[in-house]
């Protein structure tokens, strides 16, 4: 595996063994202040939300890594190998590198914005909504990555 790809890896795979812990807690918790008429469960359904979007959001390059992304292949299964890599390497070089950037660019500045004017979030008093608007450009920072692991893939198919 190469050293992108495993960053790429490493980082969705932490994130999913806190969050997806994390998200069972939090809607143990709703049932259980449900049935016991602890009071609003608020809080708990917020964080688990978050650390959804904080688990979908960071998930998007290990997906395409591993090729688990939703795809037609109706025509790319008849095609050679190396055809198939060309395609995939001018789709990375086209469309996705460039929506990478995009989504850095804005989320970014979407996040510094939130940050400077203390932007909080739905419940509580903390000004941390920063944190979430965040999340954005740091999936796409390693989607970008795993662009980067597949194009690298491609040109190995293409040169072989």
């Amino acid at each position: 595996m190469a050293p992108i790809e495993a960053f790429v890896s490493r980082c969705t795979l932490l994130v999913s063994r806190i969050a997806l812990p994390a998200m069972i807690v939090c809607g143990v918790g709703v049932v259980l202040g449900r049935h016991l008429r602890l009071g609003p469960a608020a809080e708990l359904k917020e964080i688990e939300g978050l650390l959804f979007f904080a688990l979908v959001m960071l998930s998007f390059g290990y997906a395409y890594l591993r090729d688990a992304h939703v795809r037609i292949d109706l025509l790319s299964q008849r095609m050679p190998a190396r055809a198939r890599a060309a395609i995939e390497l001018a789709g990375c070089a086209a469309v996705l590198a460039p929506f990478c950037a995009v989504l850095l660019w804005y989320g970014a500045e979407s996040a510094w914005q939130s940050f400077l004017q203390g932007e909080r979030l739905a419940s509580g008093d903390w000004p941390l909504q920063w944190l979430v608007r965040l999340l954005v450009p740091c999936g796409a920072l390693l989607l970008l990555a795993a662009t980067v692991a597949v194009s690298l893939r491609c040109l190995k198919e293409l040169r072989a």
